[in-house]
């Protein structure tokens, strides 16, 4: 599933600032002022809770305008690492991939090599955290991805996955300019990073002034078949949604590209059908390429899992019944690396460049994938493997640490003990109950937390 409209980190003239509050004239005798987002406010709650002095101290859902954040950076073609500080210029919104934040970079030391990672300091950048700030979006998200993988959400807690997503996106970028002539009709992406307080894995991006379509009155909705064939559509007025129209060709050629370079599960996100990923390409409003174009890709991380059982669109039966021919029972994104080899090697020569962001591309990919049970796809396999079956028990440990639900201790634990990892993994299957067993049995400060909670005097 596409993100939500809000999880928009480009569609700059598309957003409420979240000071900007308004309310309904009728509604004179509510207090207004009590209703605006108060950054202060927050600050003040915060605090107390700091004062409380809890064994762990109260995780933010999200970041605010003016918070500073210091990451250390892993490039994306090179892979050199670094460290960088941004300053949150805006929150731009959450959907079920994550949020995203407009910042500015303030600092960076990169290791060896200053300029490899292309970051400007004082240049505006998108950075991507994946994990939503909605709790009920996190819940519901989890819940879809375990059922379709039966672990935890790996983009959020596994660095394999957070690496495949971004060398993906990079190579497609690579694969617009074959299609159409530029790079500029995707969105660069520079490095991964983990968040410490939100525990998640999190990318920077360009940023991308934008904006979806303008609402155009169409009085000729039958001629579009005709209009559709144009290339490029005009804007001269002899077609009434130029826009409209020229956005459609484009994402129906993206989809084209993403199967013809074997990520067919990514050209969900730029399905015209499924009715919500039309705000993943957004128009610029800064500059277009050097061929006039001015639409970009912006999102090319899934949110949710399509389960055979569970479409959320008109467009998810179809690809349901293409993903059942492929042999994929659920959907997320998963690529083709045969497919996507073929296609690289059909154009050596653009691709000479990003050759190392590939070869990681391969040492990651099966990383990924064998770090969930995944029983759709790897099926009786757990059985009679047992690198396959270590693999995953890795895989869904480093998962629990990134969550917290192991301290190091425990981990150590879980990892000598066959009979103490699968009791631990069933314990997750209890709804609402299990994380709160989980944690009290995996990690020490999150007991002694709620003891101190039950028994410490004030």
């Amino acid at each position: 599933m596409t993100r939500s409209p809000n999880d928009n980190f480009s569609a700059e003239s598309n957003m409420t600032d979240l000071n900007d509050t308004s309310f309904p004239a009728h509604e004179e005798n509510r207090n207004v002022e009590s209703q605006v987002y108060s950054r202060e406010l927050c600050n003040q709650l915060q605090q107390l809770v700091t004062d409380s002095n809890l064994e762990i101290a109260y995780p933010p859902s999200r970041y605010d305008t003016g918070d500073v954040l210091t990451y250390n950076l892993i490039g994306i073609c090179p892979d050199v690492r670094g460290r960088a500080v941004f300053e949150v210029d805006k929150f731009i919104g959450g959907g079920f991939a994550g949020q995203v934040y407009r910042v500015k970079l303030i600092e960076k030391e990169i290791d060896g090599a200053p300029n490899l990672l292309n970051l400007e300091v004082g240049k505006k950048y998108a950075i991507k955290i994946l994990i939503p700030p909605s709790r009920f979006s996190v819940l519901f998200r989890n819940f879809i991805y375990w059922l379709a993988y039966q672990g935890p959400f790996s983009a959020q807690v596994n660095f394999s996955a957070a690496r495949v997503g971004v060398i993906w996106q990079k190579l497609i970028r690579r694969g617009a300019k074959i299609y159409f002539g530029s790079e500029h009709t995707i969105v660069d992406t520079y490095a991964t990073f983990y968040d410490e307080k939100l525990n998640s894995f999190g990318e920077v991006n360009e940023w991308v002034s934008g904006r979806n379509w303008k609402f155009e009155i169409d009085d000729k909705i039958f001629q579009r078949k005709h209009a559709k064939k144009l290339d490029p559509i005009p804007d001269d007025g002899s077609v009434n949604s130029p826009e409209y129209l020229a956005k459609r060709k484009f994402m129906a050629k993206l989809v084209q590209l993403l199967h013809d370079m074997g990520a067919p599960e990514l050209a969900r996100q730029y399905e015209w059908a499924t009715m919500k990923s039309q705000p993943n390409a957004l128009k610029r409003i800064d500059s277009p390429d050097e061929n006039g174009s001015d639409l970009t890709a912006i999102d090319f991380r899934a949110g949710l899992a399509l389960l055979p059982f569970l479409p959320m669109s008109p467009a998810d039966f179809k690809l349901i019944i293409k993903g059942l021919f492929r042999g994929n029972l659920v959907q997320f994104d998963r690529g083709n690396l045969r497919k996507l080899d073929a296609f690289i090697q059909q154009h050596q020569h653009e691709f000479a460049d990003l050759m190392p962001a590939y070869e990681e591309l391969k040492v990651w990919e099966p990383q990924y994938r064998q770090s969930v049970p995944d029983i759709s796809h790897q099926g009786i396999k757990l059985i009679y493997s047992r690198s396959l079956r270590k693999n995953v028990k890795a895989g869904l440990i480093r998962g629990w640490e990134s969550k917290n639900l192991v301290d190091e201790k425990h981990k150590e634990k879980l990892n000598g003990s066959f009979l103490k990892f699968v009791i631990f993994y069933v314990l997750g299957i209890i709804p609402l109950l299990g994380k709160f067993i989980r944690k009290l049995w995996g990690n020490e400060q999150y007991s002694r937390h709620i003891k101190n909670i039950l028994v410490k005097k004030g």
